[in-house]
């Protein structure tokens, strides 16, 4: 009884740990401000020599100019 009540409610935690990222999801694509969340790399002496996209929305691919292909990697 009690590892059913432990294992209920990991699955109802998950269910609105779910629902929860859908619905910021939802908010971050449906935005008109361009976001996006970069990654700075750098070279061997710990310069910053680039940056990696790791997300952004489609707000931010329209107001950079890039394509999602462009940032990524």
């Amino acid at each position: 009884a009690e590892r059913d009540r432990a294992d209920r409610q990991r699955q109802e935690a998950a269910e609105r740990l779910r629902e929860s990222e859908a619905k910021y999801r939802q908010l971050f694509e449906s935005m008109s401000e361009g976001f996006g969340v970069g990654e700075a790399v750098y070279d061997d002496q710990g310069r910053v020599v680039d940056l990696r996209f790791v997300e952004f929305n489609g707000s931010f691919e329209r107001q950079s100019g890039l394509r999602g292909d462009q940032l990524v990697g």
